[in-house]
């Protein structure tokens, strides 16, 4: 437990962080970009109303969908996991889901247990 208040306050602790310190932007002066974000931020957040890993998981995995229609609307080409890894470690610094770390290693431990 206190390793998991320790990551969650560091999680919190990088609000200051902006989509440029990650190297990417966000498209600017887009009501479709400010939605998309805040999609893929609620996605994060729904976390702790999930019970089953399955649950979670798709929580994840909407707020992937979400981050990667957000790029598409900056750019011409298919995002990859090299622009959607800094879009998604902003979205959660942003959202700072409350327990993100044992919600994620709950998710996917179990995941990799039915593989």
């Amino acid at each position: 437990r206190v390793k998991n208040d320790a990551i969650d306050n560091k999680i919190r602790s990088l609000h200051w962080m902006l989509p440029k310190h990650l190297d990417f932007a966000l498209p600017s002066d887009n009501e479709n970009s400010d939605r998309q974000l805040a999609l893929a931020q609620y996605y994060l957040l729904e976390l702790n109303k999930k019970r089953s890993p399955h649950d979670k998981i798709a929580c994840i995995v909407l707020c992937c969908k979400a981050l990667h229609e957000l790029f598409n609307l900056a750019h011409e080409k298919a995002a990859g996991a090299d622009e959607l890894l800094p879009m998604l470690i902003y979205t959660i610094i942003v959202a700072a889901p409350p327990t993100c770390t044992p919600q994620l290693s709950t998710s996917t431990g179990s995941s990799l247990k039915k593989s």
